[in-house]
């Protein structure tokens, strides 16, 4: 049943009347190479991309990853040091 759900995760899914594509926790976390505890100590810190509780289980839309990530990019130390302040 968890394997079908995750599967299930990884396809596009039909949202307010769109496709979309939905990442797990696990997905997330090996795209950006981090633990999956980070990405629940975010959550509860109300840092990372918005996501959704759906059924007890946690989902983040691509175009909200994809959103956060291009609103970390930096292309300066400078801008880098200066986005951690505002953490």
């Amino acid at each position: 049943h968890t394997r079908k759900l995750a599967e299930h995760l990884q396809t596009p899914m039909h949202w307010r009347g769109r496709v979309e594509q939905f990442l797990n926790q696990a997905r997330l976390a090996n795209r950006w190479q981090i633990s999956p505890r980070t990405l629940e100590r975010w959550r509860w810190s109300g840092e990372g991309p918005a996501y959704f509780k759906i059924g007890g289980r946690v989902v983040y839309r691509l175009d909200d990853v994809e959103a956060y990530e291009n609103g970390r990019r930096c292309e300066s130390t400078a801008q880098s040091t200066a986005l951690r302040r505002l953490q």
